[in-house]
């Protein structure tokens, strides 16, 4: 929402654009958690795809939760509990940004970025998709027996 109490509207960041028929297709996922981080892992493994992954979170980590006990109890320390994305992510796209809203019928997300967030305004991003579940990934064999379209 905008400090007004409007709804975001969208900002031209050079990614509202839809993605023209002979560009590669679009990726988006949303939350880089274990789900999301190793969904974007797991895509990058398909050299020859014809997709770009672009992953959105508002932190530009994310945490090893196993490990903070052994962080907790002084065993390891805490920088190794916490995984930059960025390195993390070889071939896809990290956006740091916070998640405003989802058009599903028109395959578009509108996140806030860090800059933005004080004025209101809001980046949007088109995604090739044409359905996602949350907090999950398929497998290799499902990429193999379903190509996205």
């Amino acid at each position: 929402m905008n400090s007004d109490g409007g709804t975001p509207h969208a900002v031209s960041n050079g990614m509202d654009e839809t993605p023209a028929p002979s560009a590669k297709q679009r990726i988006v996922i949303l939350g880089g958690g274990f789900a999301g981080a190793y969904c974007a892992k797991a895509l990058e493994r398909f050299r020859d795809a014809n997709y770009e992954v672009v992953l959105i979170d508002r932190h530009n980590y994310f945490v090893f939760y196993p490990l903070l006990i052994e962080a907790g109890t002084a065993k390891i320390e805490p920088r190794h509990t916490v995984v930059p994305l960025r390195p993390f992510l070889k071939r896809s796209r990290f956006l740091s940004g916070e998640i405003v809203g989802v058009d599903t019928s028109a395959r578009k997300v509108s996140y806030h970025t860090p800059m933005r967030e004080e004025s209101g305004s809001s980046n949007t991003i088109t995604s090739s998709l044409r359905w996602a579940a949350a907090h999950a990934c398929p497998t290799s064999r499902d990429f193999e027996s379903a190509p996205f379209e």
